[in-house]
């Protein structure tokens, strides 16, 4: 669930799934969506109590769904080991992307990768009853196509700190794609480097 409708729980999604979680789920719309409902909350701390007799779990590292600053800087660069290149998403939004509105963390210069598009996580969403929830699948798949985004092909998914960009994951999934990686140290790292490649334009 979600406090903010669907921001963070995202995150919590992928993490889930990268530990080896297969059966996974968000809420769409979050803690505002269920109380617009009417439906029962309860005050203080309510943990769910494990059924007797369920094995105990053991998590299972997807490395496939992470990609670090080196596999990155190789695609940018424009060397792969799959098939096809990696289609690098931006999820923040537009100014910053283009380099036309300031980074808020310190020591982060604004831009974009070389070979990255931008869908800020924003244009994935709608409002519902007053509560953000992810698009429709129609226009979910209008947003992925202006972008030239091909949703049958590898995805790595960026934004500043790695939160945003699991909205772009959790609506790929949505569509029927559920390996879209996330780049985990995002902008907050490639940002604030003095050595990498970064378009303004």
């Amino acid at each position: 669930s979600d406090g903010a409708g669907i921001f963070p729980a995202p995150r919590v999604w992928w993490t889930l799934r990268v530990f080896g979680h297969e059966r996974v789920s968000v809420l769409d719309g979050g803690l505002p969506a269920w109380r617009a409902k009417g439906l029962p909350v309860v005050p203080g701390d309510d943990p769910p109590k494990p059924r007797p007799g369920m094995p105990w779990w053991s998590g299972k590292f997807d490395p496939q769904l992470v990609k670090s600053f080196t596999q990155m800087r190789k695609a940018v660069a424009g060397e792969h080991t799959s098939k096809y290149p990696m289609q690098i998403v931006d999820a923040r939004p537009a100014d910053r992307f283009h380099g036309r509105a300031p980074e808020p963390r310190p020591g982060c210069v604004s831009g974009h990768m070389p070979t990255s598009v931008s869908i800020p996580f924003s244009a994935l969403l709608a409002e519902k009853d007053g509560v953000k929830v992810l698009a429709d699948d129609g226009k979910l798949a209008e947003t992925f196509a202006a972008a030239k985004v091909d949703l049958s092909k590898p995805i790595t998914a960026s934004c500043g700190s790695g939160v945003t960009a699991c909205v772009i994951a959790l609506a790929a999934a949505k569509l029927g794609n559920e390996r879209v990686a996330v780049y985990d140290g995002s902008w907050a790292e490639w940002g604030s480097l003095k050595d990498v490649p970064i378009i303004s334009d």
